[in-house]
């Protein structure tokens, strides 16, 4: 089996190693010269312009998230054809949809959970989502030996659809990172008193820092799922922070200016600038704007405010 990899850094040769011991021909290009490192492995590296003109039974798209389209079609629709066409991102809808517009068929959209990190001893029990999409049946024998490698590798081979993929990883693996990248800054006690939740905390944290920057706020906005899901977990720490923090039954401040403007409107003060104004702590999961207006006001409400008294008072409204 031929199989080309497009974007051979840290993920592509992490795969491309383990798929030149298993026999495959493997061949591969990029940005960067890796010619050293790939033949460590038994793998061809091969400038873009040679890489073009191989004979392939897949391609492999190695990319990050942010690049996967600009990759795609930097290569003429033609090289796409005939072969098998892998993708490898840990969100599963975007790139699906892109390649359904663009090639149409013989598409396998797959995600490895699971990296040079997590998985540098073995991919025994390692999950690997995969949806294959109209494959020919030119190209049927070539799926179905490259499946049958991950499955000899021992991973948990789980076909789901892109959408379904996309809801799940939102919550198992995008909550994950996000709780990792915000301990950021909390550090395992020099003492032997750490309980083992909080080691256990540490350890999503080193997992989640030593990925990019960039694979993490791919997660977000290549996921539609995961802003609202962030949006779920801020709540409810305010909510939980609020319940340990908060005196039982105080009066807000923003309650109490209000309850001073009625007692002095009461008193016979007419001449009140109420500037009482609470502060949102946090944004509901809707599209629609939601924040305070500025102290002028909405100016869509002004104007129509402006335009009723000028049509039903005698007052100079200009």
């Amino acid at each position: 089996l031929k199989i080309g990899i497009i974007g051979f850094g840290r993920f592509g040769q992490f795969i491309g190693k383990k798929m030149s011991a298993y026999g495959f021909n493997v061949m591969c290009t990029s940005r960067t010269d890796y010619t050293e490192i790939a033949n460590k492995y038994n793998i061809r590296y091969l400038e873009k312009e040679d890489f073009q003109n191989e004979d392939m039974d897949i391609v492999i798209l190695s990319t990050s998230i942010h690049s996967f389209c600009k990759v795609f079609d930097s290569y003429p629709l033609s090289f796409w054809k005939n072969k098998l066409v892998c993708d490898v991102l840990s969100v599963k809808q975007y790139p699906f949809e892109y390649l359904q517009e663009k090639i149409g068929e013989n598409i396998l959209c797959t995600h490895p959970m699971f990296g040079p990190d997590s998985a540098k001893n073995s991919w025994m029990g390692k999950q690997f989502v995969y949806y294959p999409y109209h494959i020919h049946e030119s190209i049927q024998s070539a799926y179905e030996t490259f499946i049958t490698f991950w499955k000899d590798m021992g991973c948990q081979l789980i076909r789901m659809d892109p959408q379904i993929h996309d809801i799940e990883t939102a919550n198992s693996q995008f909550i994950t990172h996000f709780i990792g990248r915000s301990l950021e800054n909390f550090k395992k006690n020099d003492g032997n008193i750490s309980t083992d939740g909080f080691n256990a905390l540490m350890k999503i944290k080193e997992h989640s820092i030593h990925d990019s920057w960039d694979l993490f706020t791919a997660l977000a906005q290549y996921n539609p799922n995961s802003k609202k899901n962030i949006q779920t977990l801020l709540f409810k720490i305010h909510t939980i922070y609020n319940k340990l923090f908060s005196i039982k039954n105080e009066e807000s401040s923003t309650s109490k200016i209000f309850n001073k403007i009625i007692d002095l409107q009461k008193n016979g003060k007419r001449n009140i600038i109420n500037c009482g104004a609470g502060v949102p702590s946090w944004k509901p999961p809707i599209d629609t704007p939601c924040e305070y207006s500025t102290s002028k006001g909405n100016s869509v409400l002004i104007a129509k405010i402006i335009d009723y008294y000028r049509k039903n008072t005698i007052f100079d409204c200009e």
